[in-house]
């Protein structure tokens, strides 16, 4: 069996589980006592009926807004902004993972620095004005240029 095969069987299996899913939870909805309650609790409101795909997101603790991302999507075309503390700076959470590895015994790794990783993602190919917008929004919004740097902006798909 290829790879390609067996991820099409296992995509099969989750879709299915997520059917199997959707249909428990209409019948535990469609309950009155219970379904008023987890509606009410759901929506905040006693005169709106939540979608299934509301449902299914505050089931699965996705705090009752469904992704902008289908999870089932395998690859998004995204650019992804790094974003670390200044070298003079120092950065005191690096500090503290850095002392705690060292009493865990990995005296091999000589310093730590903490970052930020923020990937944007798009509905469409990436081009390279995107990347060059991504640098600017990184560098102007997503960074605080007193102490940190952008390191880098790459495409990931």
């Amino acid at each position: 069996v290829d790879a390609r095969a067996r991820a099409s069987a296992t995509e099969v299996l989750f879709l299915y589980f997520i059917f199997l899913l959707g249909c428990s939870l209409e019948l535990f909805t469609s309950t009155p006592k219970l379904g008023k309650v987890f509606k009410r609790r759901l929506t905040g409101c006693q005169h709106k009926s939540p979608t299934k795909l509301e449902v299914f997101a505050a089931v699965v603790g996705l705090k009752n807004k469904p992704r902008a991302t289908p999870f089932w999507e395998p690859s998004v075309p995204k650019i992804i902004v790094e974003v670390m503390p200044k070298a003079d700076l120092l950065d005191p959470a690096g500090k503290a993972v850095s002392n705690a590895l060292h009493r865990n015994g990995h005296n091999e790794i000589a310093n730590v620095r903490i970052g930020k990783r923020i990937e944007l993602h798009f509905d469409r190919a990436v081009t390279e004005a995107d990347v060059a917008a991504a640098q600017k929004i990184g560098e102007e919004f997503l960074s605080n240029a007193v102490i940190e740097d952008v390191v880098s902006v790459t495409i990931e798909n």
